[in-house]
């Protein structure tokens, strides 16, 4: 028995066993790469799919770490205060005249505290109006190794400037002023995160000082 002529199938014309075999080896050959490549795209899916819910783990965790900061900032985070304590004011009116301005001083104290536990390399930075406005000893900048709560740092400040006048039908004419006075200060707190506040205080002739003091918020964040 010839295996190249089986039958009605002659090698001439349907190829022999050697043909056949390649036939075959290339089928399964070509089976076994479609599987391979179906098999590595699954992979790579999988993959990219993996690497987005880490992509979205990262950023839930990055979320409640922020969260975690806010909640510490919140309940934890020391929080400066400032009490007004000494203040006098005086408009000078010795100098009459519908053109010229009369000249106001003033000397106030305040004390600064926090109500935390702790707070460490404390600066603090003066800013001032147009006015003129001081510290007593001349410094705009405090550096302050460290307070411990209801720790008070007193500063007493001066100023100068120039009063505008209020004139009213029969009245006597009235001088008047407003100076502001902000302070910026920047900290930090027990777990070494550096915290900034600001402060601000206004000196006025018609009210008492008024301070408004802004919630601490994290330099980081």
């Amino acid at each position: 028995m010839n295996i190249n002529n089986f039958g009605p199938f002659n090698s001439d014309t349907w190829g022999n066993v050697s043909d056949w075999t390649m036939v075959v080896v290339t089928f399964f050959t070509f089976i076994y790469l479609v599987r391979t490549f179906s098999a590595q795209r699954r992979s790579i899916t999988i993959q990219d799919e993996t690497l987005r819910l880490q992509i979205e783990s990262q950023k839930i965790q990055f979320d409640q770490l922020s969260l975690e900061k806010l909640k510490h900032a919140n309940e934890v985070m020391p929080k400066f205060v400032v009490e007004k304590g000494n203040y006098q004011f005086e408009i000078d009116g010795s100098v009459d005249g519908p053109q010229y301005l009369h000249v106001f001083w003033f000397n106030l104290t305040l004390h600064i505290y926090h109500q935390s536990v702790y707070a460490s390399d404390i600066t603090l930075t003066i800013h001032k109006d147009h006015n003129t406005i001081y510290p007593k000893d001349t410094k705009m900048i405090y550096e302050i190794s460290d307070m411990v709560a209801e720790e008070k740092k007193t500063y007493n400040f001066f100023g100068q400037g120039q009063a505008g006048i209020i004139v009213q039908n029969d009245q006597p004419r009235k001088g008047y002023f407003q100076s502001n006075l902000t302070f910026v200060l920047t900290y930090r707190d027990q777990l070494k995160n550096q915290l900034t506040q600001e402060i601000e205080i206004i000196i006025g002739s018609e009210f008492d000082v008024l301070i408004n003091s802004n919630r601490p918020r994290f330099s980081t964040i």
